[in-house]
């Protein structure tokens, strides 16, 4: 039993096609998630933002009244 169980130990598996396919998609999408990000923060960048500014959380234009009008006006909305 030994011997059997010490092959199929030794034995290398293979990924799948599947298993494969999902591994480059899983790639190109990070990358492109990237690059997304690089190029938004690049945008920023050439609007005027400072680096402070796109950290912040809440940056959008007119975000505080949509919210307030969609929350109510009795909610208690912090923005720092």
């Amino acid at each position: 039993m030994d011997p059997i169980a010490a092959e199929i130990r030794a034995t290398k598996r293979e990924e799948t096609a599947l298993q494969k396919r999902m591994h480059k998609l899983g790639m190109v999408l990070g990358i492109a998630g990237v690059a997304s990000a690089a190029a938004v923060f690049g945008l920023e960048m050439l609007r005027g933002y400072e680096i402070i500014e796109m950290m912040s959380p809440i940056h959008l234009p007119g975000l505080r009244s949509t919210l307030a009008r969609t929350i109510g006006p009795d909610a208690n909305i912090c923005f720092n």
